[in-house]
């Protein structure tokens, strides 16, 4: 996205991006395309609008909890 320079555009954890929210299936099948190998992370991003950050957030969060971390509303996990 090429912004102002004093522009900033971010998105939250769950994907909301300019009023766009991701749906549980859609994190689960984001995080699943990436951790196949298939494509990037920045890829997955730009196809499902959002940032490179919140994708890499859902795979640190998948790989600590599994899908049961998509499921539950955000908590500090054990």
């Amino acid at each position: 996205m090429n912004c102002p320079v004093k522009v900033r555009h971010q998105s939250n954890f769950y994907g909301d991006f300019f009023g766009r929210k991701v749906s549980v299936e859609q994190r689960i099948q984001a995080v699943q395309r990436y951790l196949n190998g298939y494509e990037t992370m920045l890829e997955i991003a730009k196809d499902i609008g959002v940032t490179v950050q919140v994708v890499s957030e859902w795979v640190r969060r998948y790989q600590k909890n599994d899908v049961e971390t998509f499921l539950k509303p955000y908590t500090k996990y054990k």
